[in-house]
């Protein structure tokens, strides 16, 4: 079966008050370590938070399938059950009409090796274009079907 992913982006902010190198960590371990291959790029900006506090902005996009396959192992091992049920009950918001998937890790839950869930702000912002023809949020939580990652109990 084919990989019903095109691609995967991942964001997270470092806010002046925190070490960059930590929320690279955070990032790397939601990612399933992907970002410390060499054709791996995090891509830095630096940006003026709402209150003009400086703020680092990485951001990664993986194209690649072997890339995008750890990934979802990873979720797939370590993401806890109840957390793959929260994300499938919340499917409908989850997924746009373009078939894009939108999930949020915790960031300091991220840093400490454990995968969780937020709807929060202080996060590692994750976004899947799921292969949807034509795309649409039926052919997107069709996809997500496919991977096999969230209970559909």
């Amino acid at each position: 079966m084919s990989l019903p992913v095109n691609s995967l982006s991942a964001r997270v902010i470092a806010h002046a008050t925190e070490d960059e190198e930590k929320v690279l960590e955070a990032l790397s371990n939601v990612l399933g370590g992907v970002t410390e291959e060499d054709d791996v790029e995090i891509e830095t900006f630096y940006a003026e938070g709402h209150h003009g506090n400086p703020i680092t902005i990485f951001q990664v996009r993986l194209t690649r399938r072997p890339h995008i396959e750890r990934v979802l192992e990873h979720w797939r091992r370590h993401l806890p059950e109840e957390e793959k049920r929260r994300v499938w009950e919340e499917i409908e918001r989850r997924v746009d009409e373009h078939g894009n998937f939108y999930i949020r890790f915790d960031k300091q839950s991220a840093y400490q090796g454990e995968l969780r869930v937020s709807d929060a702000d202080d996060v590692v912002r994750v976004k899947l274009n799921l292969e949807a023809y034509p795309a649409s949020r039926e052919g997107g939580i069709e996809a997500l079907k496919r991977l096999g990652i969230f209970s559909t109990d």
